[in-house]
This record gives C-alpha cells, structure tokens and sequence, in this order.
C-alpha cells in the first residue's frame, strides 16, 4: 500500500513538471518568434533630393482606409515617425499574414528655406501583400510634392498705396509691403496645397484700389503674382455760399458719396472741407439735392490718372 501511495505521488509530481516545462517552452518560443514583418523602402522623387528629411508613415489595412487618410489633414491609422536616411525609411513590426496600405509623408525643408512642403505617394496607392513571421521585404515609394507656394509682389508705381492685404479663401493672408519684390520673404508668401485659387488683393490705405487674381499653386514650386500699377485720381465736391445745407451727393445709380455740411472751398482734392473720394480712371455722373429746398444739380464728368478734380455746386435760387 505504501509503495502504491509513492508511485502515485510521484506519478503527479511528473505531470505537474511536464506542464511547467510545457508552459515554459511555449512562452520561451512566442518571445522567439514574434508574428512581426519588416519592409524597407527606398524613397524616389523627380522634384527633390530626398536624401534626409523628417518623415510620417502611416499604415492602414483596408484601401478605403488608405483613400480616406489621403484627404485628411492628420490621417488616423498606425503611425510612425522618424528620419529618411539615404533615401530609405524602414517599416518595422508590421503584423503579419495580413495585406496593409503605405502612405508616406515627407516634409521638404531644403528647397525653400522656412516652408515645410508636404510629399506624399497619395496618388498611386502603395498595397503590401501579407507577410509571414520575420519575414524582410524591400519596396520603392514615388513621392508627388502636394503642396506648394504663392509671393506676391507690387510694381512701382504702387508704392504710395501699401500695404496690401492680400486674401485666399477665408482664412489665409499675406500682407505686401515693398514693391518690385521678387525675392522669397514669410510676409507676403503663402504656402497652399495644389490647386487653383482666387486671390483677392486691397489697399488699406486707398479703398478703390483693388485686385482680384485667379492664381495657380504648382507643386514643389514658387509662383511669383505681380499687382500691377493702380490707377486713380482725386474728386472732391464742394458748394458754393447761398444754398441750404445738408446736400447728399451720390454717384451713378444711387451710391451715395455723403452730405455736404456747409459752404466751404476746399484747398485741394484731399481736403476734408470738401467731399474728396478716390475714383479710378473713367466717366461718371453724380446727382446732389438739397433737403431742405427744391435744389438739385447733376452732370457727368471724366477722371483720368493722377487727376485732381474739384466739382463745385452752384448757388441755387429755389
């Protein structure tokens, strides 16, 4: 009886040894073997040297996931940072045995010194087979530049209207404060993604100054827009002694210039005892009334460039 209890004992010592041992081999061999792919890519572009450079890389398992990131401003996948060197980035710890989608972005710092310009492969997409358990993979990426830049830039001649307040959509502006300026300067450079854009430019200092461009933003490039030469002249209305004040001045069809106080001859077309405006060069009419008499005048008149126009209204009798 004895030596059955010790058999018995031992018998389970042994299975309990064996299980241990088992369990121990079988962790030891996962930590081994991880279930992980390595894929090196070698990164090419005909628009930039990509020889160094900071990189994202984002991996999605689905095509409709990879489409989706392409038109997001911080895609949503897994992600990984780093360094491009020698042209290459290395994807490591990929899950394997399944399909997965590459999109790379790279930011070009070298070509234009202060602008980060984004370069992606979201054109073509990038689709990795599945891989098995440590297996190393090499692949090459065509990186497109999807951004790029737009300076303007004034002739001479506007040189006693600046700035301008340039606008691009709803939220983007540049200001130009120099003119003849061609040379590469953050004030008045805007980086944009590529596309075609209405820009609208405007003096502070001359409200009828304004511009209106249909621009085209290349990518990986610098499109200079010039504002040309605007043109204008000087009207100032005044009246003379005798009539009944105020008298509302209007321009064409109802654009009302404002009210004249008093009987006042201005000393030149910027003068505020006038009614001055700023009128770009062409063939107007006006039409002015007293309101508190039957008095009325109107006419036509001509401005050139350069002009200094002073329109009197003439003593009324009514």
């Amino acid at each position: 009886m004895l030596k059955k209890r010790i058999k018995n004992s031992l018998l389970h010592f042994l299975a309990i040894s064996l299980v241990v041992l088992l369990f121990s081999c079988k962790k030891k061999t996962a930590e081994t073997l991880l279930p992980y792919a390595k894929v090196t890519f070698t990164l090419s572009s005909n628009n930039v040297a990509l020889d160094s450079g900071e990189v994202d890389y984002y991996v999605f398992d689905t095509e409709q996931a990879f489409q989706t990131a392409t038109q997001a401003t911080t895609p949503s996948g897994y992600v990984l940072s780093g360094t491009v060197t020698d042209e290459k980035i290395v994807l490591s710890q990929l899950p394997s045995g399944v399909d997965h989608f590459v999109l790379v972005r790279y930011y070009d710092t070298k070509t234009f010194p202060g602008f980060s310009l984004l370069y992606t492969n979201e054109e073509s997409t990038y689709r990795i087979p599945a891989l098995g358990d440590q297996t190393e993979a090499v692949g090459e990426l065509s990186l497109k530049p999807q951004e790029g830049l737009l300076t303007f830039y004034s002739k001479e001649g506007n040189s006693g209207i600046l700035p301008i307040q340039i606008t691009i959509g709803s939220d983007q502006t540049a200001s130009v404060s120099a003119v003849n300026t061609t040379a590469l300067a953050s004030p008045q450079t805007i980086k944009f993604r590529k596309g075609n854009y209405t820009a609208k430019g405007k003096s502070t200092s001359v409200t009828v100054c304004e511009w209106i461009k249909n621009v085209d933003v290349l990518p990986g490039q610098n499109t200079m827009v010039e504002l040309e030469e605007c043109e204008y002249g000087h009207v100032s209305f005044y009246s003379e002694s005798g009539n009944l004040f105020p008298i509302v001045v209007t321009l064409g069809i109802g654009d009302t210039l404002g009210n004249l106080q008093q009987a006042t001859i201005p000393s030149s077309c910027e003068d505020p005892a006038g009614l001055p405006t700023l009128l770009m060069p062409g063939k107007y009419s006006y039409y002015a009334y007293s309101e508190k008499s039957a008095c009325a005048w109107s006419d036509t008149f001509t401005v050139a460039k350069g002009d200094c126009k002073l329109i009197g209204l003439e003593f009324c009798q009514k």
